[in-house]
């Protein structure tokens, strides 16, 4: 008894001192009482206690990130080195492998920067377990004090080269693990690779970069792919577009831009283009196919918040009156019906 008493004393008076030290030192409080009161747990109560525990500590933390307050580099530390020594002093077994994946979560999203907590992290993608590897992946680079770095970029690409990792996951893990450095290799991928789902895991990472100049790249290859004709891929062939960067290509796309996308449209495309549609008024440009799917685009949204029903049949049956294109027209007078269509019905139903 006196022994117990001892240690939970000794535990007791370092997390206290500790937290006395953080909160010296402009720490914010929050994290000091959440590793005051989780420490002793996660290092002395059953699995379920140290699970809640570790859950509790990592929400707190990323709180304090998403605030804009970044944890200091000591507190990273400490916790991560504490947490890693109970890491490896806990049993590999199936009864502990939901507690295990939970430290390892929070050492990799918390120990960026810390040499112990890199290692670690290295070690279990490299060595783990498939779970833990799984956890590992899903985590780095995840905030500003995530695990990350060049050596976690370059056990990426070994992992693919042994095949422990499939290729169409490493651009997504790359770019997490260095987001700068996985540029132009995920570029490359993007020009060079033949299979059509590693192809769109690759667009999908790259389009992650908010960099509208490489959606012509993309567009250009999904047509020879001919994804709109893959039916390997789940739901939409284009799904994956990343709408806002789409969004701002075709609000600065030139003649030839603008029927690679517009032709994206018209294979699925989940992005509604048709404030710049009206915007650019792209159902009167010269283009006889570009008219005809902004045309057909317009009627596909309207009604809904982004243009007013009415407003898209006034400027439909304007355009009627104007165009001379004949495959514009039969367009034209179809969707022009459909909208009437639309409107009977929401007229019933307003009654």
């Amino acid at each position: 008894m006196h022994l117990v008493a001892l240690i939970f004393t000794l535990t007791f008076l370092s997390t206290y001192s500790w937290g006395q030290s953080a909160s010296a030192n402009g720490e914010d409080p929050d994290i000091a009482n959440a590793i005051e009161r989780n420490l002793p747990k996660i290092e002395k109560g059953a699995k379920d206690a140290r699970w809640k525990a570790l859950d509790d500590l990592s929400a707190q933390f990323y709180r304090k990130q998403r605030r804009g307050n970044p944890l200091r580099m000591q507190t990273r530390e400490q916790v991560c080195k504490r947490l890693r020594t109970q890491f490896l002093q806990s049993k590999d077994d199936a009864e502990s492998a939901k507690l295990r994946a939970k430290f390892i979560e929070v050492i990799a999203m918390y120990g960026g920067g810390v040499p112990e907590a890199q290692s670690l992290i290295i070690d279990t993608m490299v060595q783990g377990s498939p779970a833990l590897r799984r956890v590992v992946l899903a985590t780095i680079g995840t905030s500003e004090v995530a695990v990350a770095g060049d050596e976690v970029y370059d056990k990426i690409l070994e992992l693919e080269t042994r095949g422990i990792l499939p290729h169409e996951d490493v651009p997504f893990h790359l770019s997490r693990a260095n987001r700068g450095k996985a540029l132009p290799e995920i570029l490359k991928r993007v020009r060079q690779v033949r299979d059509r789902r590693a192809f769109v895991k690759a667009a999908s990472a790259l389009l992650d970069y908010d960099s509208p100049q490489h959606v012509s790249e993309i567009l250009r290859r999904s047509e020879e792919l001919h994804l709109h004709e893959s039916p390997d891929l789940e739901g939409d062939s284009l799904y994956w577009l990343n709408r806002p960067v789409f969004k701002r290509f075709v609000e600065a796309a030139g003649d030839q831009e603008l029927k690679a996308a517009m032709h994206a449209v018209e294979h699925g495309a989940p992005v509604d283009v048709s404030s710049v549609v009206m915007q650019r008024q792209l159902y009167m440009h010269s283009d006889p196919y570009v008219c005809r799917i902004s045309i057909q685009h317009l009627r596909k949204v309207a009604g809904e918040h982004s243009v007013p029903l009415d407003h898209v049949e006034a400027v439909l049956k304007d355009r009627l009156l104007k165009e001379q294109d004949a495959s514009v027209l039969s367009v034209l007078r179809s969707e022009l019906d459909a909208l009437a269509i639309i409107n009977r019905h929401r007229n019933i139903r307003n009654k």
